[in-house]
């Protein structure tokens, strides 16, 4: 089975959301120069995806049809009580900035700087008014698992990108893997259970997994 990484889901993700394209590797670099219409911006900044992605995009050994796209600023707070996603901002921040990405004081000055963006804040409770401020503004926009922290929530995300006519787009890397391609295809068979766990406990506060937790499935099928 070819092993997935997450190259490949931020090339899968460009494709089926905001158009962006994939360098390749995972070397950090400075954003260089972004055409107008190309400029990312980042939402959130206490996680390693905010790194992992602008480093993949920003490689300067993109080939052409990656297109230019770049990431250039970021605005960095996520949570405002979740402790283990409060005490990653300042490390991630740092590293952005070694990067050369613009940090900026709120979501409404990033949007001056930039043309799309990947809101990858950890904590889904913020997703809904973070994404609101995006949709107001015509702005695309990847927003990296969870979602949102309810399905209510989520709901209202697709109304207000309808409502606005804006994209946008969500998924887990796990979304376009080789064995959950299958297992979706009914190549392995036809699905009759599954066994999912993962190390993290839950938030009191919240109904999700806060950080990033490994989960191991197993699918049972005839």
């Amino acid at each position: 089975m070819k092993k997935y990484t997450r190259r490949d889901f931020v090339q899968t993700t460009a494709s089926a959301g905001i158009g962006l394209g994939l360098a390749r590797s995972y070397y950090p670099s400075g954003p260089g120069v972004a055409a107008e219409g190309k400029r990312i911006g980042i939402i959130g900044l206490d996680g390693s995806h905010a790194t992992a992605f602008t480093s993949i995009i920003n490689d300067p050994a993109a080939s052409p049809e990656y297109k230019g796209y770049k990431v250039v600023a970021a605005y960095p707070k996520g949570s405002h009580d979740i402790e283990s996603s409060v005490s990653r901002v300042p490390k991630y921040t740092e590293d952005m900035k070694k990067m050369g990405i613009k940090i900026v004081d709120s979501i409404e000055e990033l949007l001056t700087k930039v043309d799309s963006l990947f809101m990858v804040t950890n904590d889904g409770r913020r997703h809904l008014e973070q994404s609101l401020i995006v949709f107001r503004a015509g702005k695309r926009m990847f927003i990296d698992k969870p979602m949102a922290a309810s399905l209510k929530d989520v709901m209202d995300i697709f109304a207000a990108a309808k409502h606005y006519k804006v994209p946008v787009y969500s998924c887990s890397n796990a979304r376009f893997s080789e064995m959950h391609q299958q297992v979706a295809s009914g190549k392995i068979g036809k699905v009759i259970g599954a066994d999912v766990h993962g190390p993290l406990p839950l938030k009191k506060h919240t109904r999700h997994f806060s950080g990033m937790a490994y989960i191991a499935l197993r699918v049972f099928a005839l």
